[in-house]
């Protein structure tokens, strides 16, 4: 049994009664000694306070609680360590949770209204999260509580991670079993996390059953085969009185692949709350971005039509606005707006913002309008390459190849591919390939030689890399980078007076580089010419001093 700290005093505060407990810390109720307030605030267990991971842990929930001031999240007052307690302080939210409505309520379910307001408010929540690339992670009806006005606020983000750029990362694998999406359970998560939790909980509030029938919780295996492989019975076929698009938006969200997801939470209670009349114009869905990504000259999102909203985003794309441009061409979207150009244009400007996830999705909505495109192959295939997905990289450009079979470019990226792969003799058949099909696009050529160059030398082939190289040279002389390469091969095979040229070429077109003022001295040193060897080792001193 954990310590009981009922009585205890944090500054002006009075712990006076226990409200939960879990396995890392204790929640009270607080009451302020002077004034008529109450908090709630949740100890960390003793046991964790000499942990510098734990405590670093409680207190980035409390930064990101900080971060995050919306209206339906939770808000943090205090944080701090008193008496060797570490504790935080928050608002109070007298009216319990969703998980304690739900158990009063059985068998029956929720009223339509207020579970649909619900998951409308965390969606605002979850969005606005979002929007700071922070993820959740672990969404589910008892992290959800009510305020003194019976609004739905998302708490306990103690599990929550920020997302560099927006894209999937692997923090290892976390959450609870009923509520976790597929990719959770191998350790990865990306936003399409969350709003695959937010559709578990839709699919609770409104048929009164998880979307997935398991074990027991204990059970974290067969769970995540489940959710994996098991697809949930259709919402209608539990409720009839559901609405055909509140059900298909709802099974869009349980999507196995994250691809498949709705692009945004946003979007999902859109399409969900489409046609619901009783809602709280401030409660509808919006797209949700910090405040710099708004659109300049209207902080407010102001109501226009789809195509006011297309011109619009097409303007700012011209005008290399994307940020702009993507909230223009999602609020067309988000009004039902359906072209795979939109989507395409989409992608690209949040391939530029670097929200690959969000690029990757946009990419596959393309796909599915337009399957026969093999540029938005081409381009979902770059970002996956650019997330190192090289397998999955693959598969897109060979499609794109099914699409375009004489396409130098597609070959080119399949080549590139292929060796990061380490499918190195598969790479250069592949980059001799694009040589035949394109003989006189120098650009691509010399990509193409590098691109094989670098291939032969993983494979230790330095005399073919050497010609590789040379080729590209012939193209393109005034290179440096690629005299550079060539100097490096030259000087491992032992040939240093070539060596020696191509450090020379390459410090005539790159004069301020330091580095090749020390591969020029040691091949100086190689060839016994002391004093030229220590002039050009001082030079490189020099340069780098005032780099």
């Amino acid at each position: 049994m954990d310590d009981d700290y009922t009585g205890k005093e944090i500054g002006s505060y009075q712990l006076i009664k226990k409200l939960g407990y879990g396995a890392f810390g204790s929640v009270y109720l607080a009451s302020h000694r002077y004034l008529n307030r109450t908090t709630a605030v949740k100890v960390l267990h003793p046991r964790y306070s000499n942990s510098q991971q734990e405590l670093e842990a409680f207190f980035q929930e409390a930064r990101i609680l900080d971060s995050l001031k919306h209206r339906h999240i939770l808000p943090v007052i205090d944080v701090g360590i008193h008496d060797d307690l570490v504790y935080m302080m928050s608002e109070y939210a007298p009216n319990d949770s969703l998980h304690a409505r739900i158990l009063q309520r059985k068998p029956a379910l929720l009223p339509m209204k207020d579970a649909l307001l619900i998951i409308s408010q965390i969606g605002q929540a979850l969005q606005h999260a979002h929007g700071h690339n922070i993820v959740h992670r672990d969404l589910k009806p008892s992290n959800i509580l009510f305020n003194e006005k019976g609004d739905a606020l998302l708490a306990d983000f103690g599990i929550a991670v920020l997302l560099e750029n927006g894209t999937a990362v692997s923090p290892g694998a976390a959450g609870t079993v009923p509520y976790m999406a597929p990719e959770q359970f191998e350790g990865k998560v990306s936003l399409k996390s969350d709003q695959y939790a937010l559709a578990c909980i839709a699919y609770e509030l409104l048929t009164g059953h998880w979307p997935i029938k398991g074990p027991p919780v204990s059970d974290f295996a067969t769970w995540g085969h489940k959710h994996q492989h098991e697809d949930p019975i259709p919402l209608r076929d539990r409720n009839y009185d559901i609405a055909s698009h509140i059900s298909n938006a709802i099974m869009k969200a349980l999507a196995k692949d994250r691809a498949q997801r709705h692009m945004n939470v946003a979007l999902f209670i859109a399409q969900m709350t489409t046609d619901v009349h009783f809602l709280d114009m401030a409660e509808m869905p919006t797209v949700i971005y910090p405040e710099h990504l708004l659109p300049k000259s209207s902080p407010q999102v102001a109501k226009k039509t789809i195509t006011q909203w297309l011109s619009e985003g097409k303007c700012l794309y011209r005008e290399k606005r994307f940020a702009e441009a993507v909230f223009s061409f999602e609020q067309a979207i988000q009004l039902g707006h359906k072209e795979a150009q939109i989507f395409y244009l989409l992608g690209n400007m949040l391939r530029e913002l670097k929200r690959l996830d969000d690029a990757l999705d946009a990419y596959e909505q393309a796909i599915q309008l337009a399957p026969h495109n093999d540029i938005f192959y081409n381009s979902k295939g770059n970002v996956l390459a650019e997330q190192k997905e090289y397998k999955k990289a693959l598969d897109a450009y060979e499609q794109a190849l099914k699409v375009a079979p004489n396409k130098a470019i597609l070959h080119k990226n399949r080549a590139d591919t292929l060796r990061n792969l380490e499918y190195y003799q598969e790479a250069i058949e592949a980059y001799e390939h694009v040589t035949r099909l394109e003989p006189y696009n120098t650009v691509l050529k010399v990509k193409v030689y590098i691109g094989k160059g670098e291939t032969l030398l993983e494979l230790r082939n330095r005399e073919e890399a050497l010609k590789a190289y040379e080729q590209a040279i012939v193209l393109e002389s005034n290179n440096a980078t690629l005299h550079t390469v060539r100097g490096d091969i030259l000087w491992r095979l032992k040939r240093n007076e070539q060596a020696l040229e191509a450090y020379q070429q390459a410090i005539k077109l790159k004069p301020d580089d330091p580095d090749l003022y020390r591969k020029l001295g040691s091949t100086l040193k190689t060839l016994g010419r002391t004093r030229d060897a220590q002039q050009a080792y001082e030079k490189a001193q020099l340069l780098g001093t005032q780099v």
